[in-house]
Parts: structure tokens; C-alpha cells; sequence
């Protein structure tokens, strides 16, 4: 009951089903049968955490941590942990109840995060094991209430206590602040790709440009499944004004994750600025597919059809917008700029009026209104 009632709240939470999110690297379009061989060599990550965490890390993504599907030594190790487990829980639940049923609590515990049963957007982190730590604490006072009450056997316990609650208070500061979770990640996981992502982040808020570069690019060649880091490195080479690279991995970060419509209007602005238009309008159009009534999207998207040649289909855009946000009189008068353009000239001007009248303080296009006398754009000067 109380492992169904875990799973209710945590799906009442994440919305339908079970995963919440994007998949973690190296899970990702794995089988059942998959997700088991990757994530059997973590059974030996997980009982270093619980039984004498020696080894900490701020990040077990790849390569600190190196998800296979493939069968070798380290998978046949993991299962057979995991075997074993299971056997103590068996043999021991009529002479120590209380390890059959700490093991059971861990397995539950841990029968989410361990990304088998539904594969999750963490593969590996020391806060998934919180919960099965109770799991452990129960075995342990359960072998503890086996053993002989001799003076060496309080004096080991007293001294394991110690060396474990020295490790809490050595681990804790690594948390503090941004500066020593940098160093932790350093010298815990300098093979993860957050690590280098990490690195090139803070070059890029020194001003190091080009060290920033070398460490995300050496983030993505580790992993380039994570649509953060890509974005992120784009937006970087935006905000430098290196349009060209900025719309090719912008547009690399939204074919990694096609809900985020925020990425694909920075990769079809960063296209229009880097003389690609057909590019931007073909990333938006893409876009428009997946998010048909996203303002900035529509706009952004008009102005690539424009720029393409194509006053017809910024048009029909246009009159999207505007039906979408019908109350503002920029949207208006991009749909009367539209409209010129594809020779529509009573349409241009009534929407030109229409944006006169809505907006604030006779901001509205008034000069734009006496050009409109005709021809095969109105008149309107491009």
C-alpha cells in the first residue's frame, strides 16, 4: 500500500504516467531489457552509497558514469548484486525479519529512480538514494541487534558512526555555493559532460570566450543528446552576434526538443540575421506545427516568409496573429505590412486603421497610411 501510494503522488505530480520529463542519457529508447543492462553495473554505485560512501560525486552523467546495454563484467557484477540482495531477504525473514524487510523498503524505494521499471531523467544521482537509505539503516540495526553485546563491538560502532558522520560534515560544503560545486565536479567527475558544461558556462561569464567554446564543444562530443547544452551554446554565439553557428545549433537544440518554441524563434532569428532565409522559414514553418498559436513564433516566421520571397504565405501568418492576439496593434500593423506586400491593398489599410486606433498615444503606422496608393506592393516602400 504504501509503495502504491508513493507511485499515486508521484504521478500526480508529473501529470500522466510515470517519467515527467525528458529521458536520461544513455536510457533513452532503451527496452526493458536494455534499461536492465545499463543501469545493473549502478547496483554497485548504489551500494557504495549506502553501505560505505568512501566515493562521492557531484554528477554521474557520461562519461563519469558510461551507460552500456552491451553484457560484460560489469553488468554480470550488478546482477549479481542484486541477486544476492534478494537471497539475504529471503533466508533472512524468519531470523531477522528486519533485513527482509529493510532490503524489500529499498527496493521499493528505489524501484522509480533506478530508471528500470520506467525510465526517468536521472540516471544516476546520491538524492535518489535518500529514501533507501531508510531501507539500509534497517538492515544495519537489524545485523546490529545480531551480533554479541562485547565491549569491541560498541567500540567498532562507535568508531564506524564517527568515520560516516565525518564524511556527512567533509561532504556537506561542497554544496554551499556555485564556486565548490565547481571544484566538486571537478575533481568528483571531470569525464562528465556537465562538468565541461559547467566549465565553458563560467569561461563565458569571465569573458573567455573562447575557452567557453573548447569546453561546451567538448561537452556535446561526450554527449550531444542534451537540448540544454546545445541551446546554451547557441545562445552564446547569439548574444556574441555569430549568427551563422547560433542558428545551426539553435536549430540542433529544438530537433532535440520540439516543445520548446522559445528555441526555435531565436534559431529563425538568428537565420534572418545570418542571410538565410528559406532556412528561417522552413525552421519556423516546422515549429508553427507543433505550436500553431505562439505569438513570437508567428511573427518571427512572417518575417522569414517575407524575407523569402513568399508575401502570400507572410500573409496568411499574419492573419494567424492576428486572430490569435486580436486586441494588439503591432500584430495589426505587421499583418497591414503583410498584407502590401502580397498586394492587398484594402486589407493593408483597413489593418493599418485598425493599428492606428488600438494604439497608445498615436504610435500607429500614420505615415505608412498615406503611401498605400496602388501597385503591386501598394506603394508601400519595402
Amino acid at each position: 500500500m504504501v509503495a502504491l501510494g508513493y507511485l499515486a503522488a508521484r504521478a500526480h505530480v508529473l501529470g500522466p504516467g510515470l517519467l515527467g520529463g525528458a529521458v536520461a542519457a544513455g536510457i533513452a529508447g532503451q527496452t526493458l531489457l536494455g534499461r536492465v543492462l545499463v543501469m545493473a553495473p549502478a547496483a554497485l554505485v548504489w551500494l557504495g552509497w549506502l553501505v560505505w560512501p568512501v566515493h562521492l560525486s557531484a554528477d554521474y552523467l557520461p562519461n563519469a558514469f558510461v551507460p552500456s546495454a552491451g553484457f560484460g563484467p560489469a553488468q554480470l557484477a550488478g546482477l549479481c548484486v542484486v541477486a544476492a540482495l534478494a537471497l539475504a531477504a529471503w533466508i533472512a525473514k524468519r531470523r531477522a525479519p528486519g533485513v527482509t524487510v529493510g532490503i524489500v523498503f529499498g527496493a521499493v524505494a528505489a524501484s522509480v529512480a533506478a530508471s528500470v521499471l520506467v525510465p526517468t531523467g536521472v540516471l544516476l544521482a546520491e538524492r535518489l538514494a535518500y529514501l533507501p537509505s531508510v531501507g539500509a539503516a534497517l538492515v544495519a540495526g537489524a545485523v546490529w541487534e545480531l551480533l554479541s553485546r562485547h565491549r569491541f563491538t560498541w567500540a567498532a560502532t562507535a568508531v564506524v558512526l564517527a568515520l560516516l558522520a565525518w564524511r556527512t560534515l567533509n561532504r556537506i560544503p561542497v554544496w554551499r555555493d556555485r564556486q565548490r560545486f565547481l571544484a566538486a565536479l571537478v575533481h568528483d567527475a571531470p569525464d562528465s559532460y556537465r562538468t565541461h558544461w559547467a566549465l565553458g558556462a563560467e569561461a563565458f561569464d569571465h569573458g573567455e570566450f573562447g575557452t567557453g567554446e573548447r569546453q561546451m564543444m567538448a561537452a556535446i562530443r561526450i554527449y550531444p543528446g542534451d537540448p540544454g547544452l546545445v541551446q546554451e551554446l547557441g545562445e552564446k554565439y547569439l548574444a556574441a552576434g555569430l549568427y551563422s553557428p547560433a542558428a545551426r545549433y539553435l536549430s540542433a537544440a529544438y530537433g532535440l526538443d520540439t516543445l520548446s518554441a522559445g528555441v526555435a524563434v531565436r534559431g529563425v532569428f538568428a537565420f534572418l540575421k545570418s542571410s538565410q532565409p528559406d532556412s528561417a522559414a522552413a525552421l519556423g514553418m516546422a515549429a508553427l506545427r507543433r505550436a500553431p498559436d505562439d505569438a513570437a513564433l508567428l511573427a518571427i516566421t512572417e518575417e522569414a516568409q517575407l524575407s523569402a520571397g513568399r508575401p502570400r504565405d507572410a500573409l496568411a501568418l499574419a492573419r494567424r496573429l492576428v486572430f490569435v492576439a486580436p486586441g494588439s496593434w503591432v500584430d495589426q500593423q505587421i499583418a497591414g505590412y503583410a498584407a502590401a506586400r502580397a498586394g492587398r491593398c484594402d486589407e493593408a489599410r483597413a489593418r493599418l486603421q485598425r493599428a492606428r486606433a488600438l494604439a497608445p498615444g498615436g504610435r500607429g503606422p500614420s505615415d505608412a497610411l498615406r503611401r498605400l496608393d496602388g501597385g503591386a506592393s501598394c506603394g508601400l516602400a519595402r
